[in-house]
């Protein structure tokens, strides 16, 4: 609403330069997060080869044609849990939740908070998703009409076709993956070998943030569970894959 007083032209300039910020902090934050002896090694040269491969990469031209939100979700969703990570639990989790009220799947990033067993991190990230996904919608809609929209919500999801997006030609999702690969294989046999590839990848991460890592290895298992999204976010457009930067660092 805010935006849509400004008018469609003086919004378009606002929200580009949001989706330019983001695209910043996420070619910044993996550099960034490096410690003394890494940064070092991979110098300016590779730094600088790593923010170019970075921001000409499909999934951030993608976000940035298209002015999607997936560069502003996964900036708050990959910073918060780094902030978490460094002590900041609160305003990370904050920022995850804040994440997670756009669209939900930035919430999955609460189970690394608590693998961790960051339970300020959890709870503020809890806290801020009810407020802006519930009570906030309330102010605007009132209950009933927040009660409609969700239960409308829910309905589009639960009668979505299964294997609606196995098919779709530029969906990243693990399933249209494979069947681009096994074009005779069933859409129920895709959907399970993409998820159950999923689930091992992501207790492996849990299991090893429960044990606790060396702070130095946090990043990196923050950054091998975003690249398991694919695999089970259905569908998985291009610029879902907007933590990219992040990951490649």
């Amino acid at each position: 609403e805010p935006l849509a007083m400004l008018g469609p032209q003086a919004a378009s300039w606002v929200w580009l330069a949001v989706l330019v910020l983001a695209c910043a902090v996420l070619l910044a934050l993996g550099p960034a997060l490096l410690g003394a002896q890494q940064r070092q090694a991979l110098g300016p040269i590779g730094a600088g080869l790593l923010s170019f491969l970075g921001l000409t990469s499909v999934p951030m031209l993608h976000g940035l044609y298209w002015g999607q939100v997936s560069a502003p979700l996964m900036a708050l969703t990959l910073l918060g849990c780094a902030l978490a990570a460094h002590g900041r639990s609160v305003l990370g989790g904050v920022m995850v939740g804040l994440a997670g009220a756009f669209k939900f799947y930035p919430l999955a990033f609460g189970l690394l908070l608590a693998a961790r067993r960051d339970r300020r991190a959890v709870g503020a990230m809890g806290l801020t998703f009810v407020m802006a996904a519930g009570v906030l919608p309330m102010l605007e809609l009132g209950v009933s009409g927040t009660a409609a929209f969700y239960g409308a919500l829910g309905d589009a999801l639960l009668q979505a076709r299964a294997g609606a997006w196995v098919d779709a030609d530029a969906s990243q999702y693990g399933a249209a993956w494979l069947a681009r690969l096994w074009q005779s294989a069933p859409a129920l046999l895709l959907h399970g070998l993409s998820r159950l590839l999923a689930l091992a990848l992501c207790v492996r991460i849990v299991r090893d943030l429960w044990q606790g890592p060396p702070e130095r290895e946090l990043h990196a298992r923050t950054a091998a569970f975003a690249c398991v999204l694919p695999l089970w976010l259905e569908p998985a457009w291009p610029h879902y894959l907007a933590y990219l930067p992040f990951a490649m660092v």
